[in-house]
């Protein structure tokens, strides 16, 4: 931090998303033209049961918690990041009420299921694309 004082830069950080290699040489790619102009797309982000890895995975079904809220900002900002303009509309629901976790240390123990587990929702960008969830 004091280099960067120095140096008069600013230092920031993130998870492999919206500042990761891969997320960014794709924006250069779509900035540069490489791709042709953007007219649909179709994101998804899916990943294994948090119930089944992670030792005490309830805080991810109870309120303020959930996929939307846990790993949604990252991949909404990345969109968000190829200039999107507008928030079409979005819904959510939950594909079941409670769940059984699989991991240990509470292995067999059900958690209730607060938040919708399945979001879905409309980006239109500036250029007129438009980007849907399934």
């Amino acid at each position: 931090m004091d280099l960067a004082a120095q140096k008069n830069l600013r230092v920031g950080c993130a998870p492999d998303t919206f500042l990761g290699g891969g997320h960014q040489t794709a924006r250069k790619l779509i900035d540069d033209g490489a791709i042709g102009t953007a007219g649909r797309g179709t994101p998804s982000f899916m990943c294994l049961r948090p119930r089944t890895l992670a030792p005490a995975p309830g805080f991810y079904y109870l309120r303020g918690g959930g996929p939307m809220l846990d790993m949604g900002p990252y991949y909404i900002t990345d969109l968000f990041s190829c200039s999107s303009d507008r928030l079409g509309d979005g819904s959510g629901d939950k594909t079941r009420l409670e769940r059984l976790i699989t991991s240990e240390p509470l292995n067999g123990t059900m958690i209730p299921v607060e938040v919708a587990t399945h979001v879905t929702g409309t980006l239109e960008f500036v250029s007129g694309a438009v980007i849907a969830s399934p």
